[in-house]
């Protein structure tokens, strides 16, 4: 879902303690495509719209340390 061509790395579980890799460009690149497109996240079972998905992940992306290139995420 975040991207075509992205080196993010995903641990399958059943969802809650769900780990997620992701490069911090490509989660960039995915807010753009949101925004761009809201309809990128459709047929995925999110329970955000896609405003309020791109601010949190705008406050990942903010919060993490400048010299990190991956994004380190767990679903709970």
């Amino acid at each position: 879902m975040l991207c075509d061509n992205c080196e993010t790395s995903w641990r399958e579980g059943d969802g809650a303690g769900d780990k997620l890799e992701v490069e911090k460009e490509d989660l960039r690149n995915f807010v753009k495509r949101v925004k761009n497109n809201p309809e990128v996240i459709a047929g995925y079972d999110i329970k955000l719209s896609p405003e309020e998905l791109v601010e949190i992940l705008v406050k990942i992306i903010t919060q993490a340390e400048p010299e990190d290139s991956t994004i380190h995420l767990e679903w709970f």
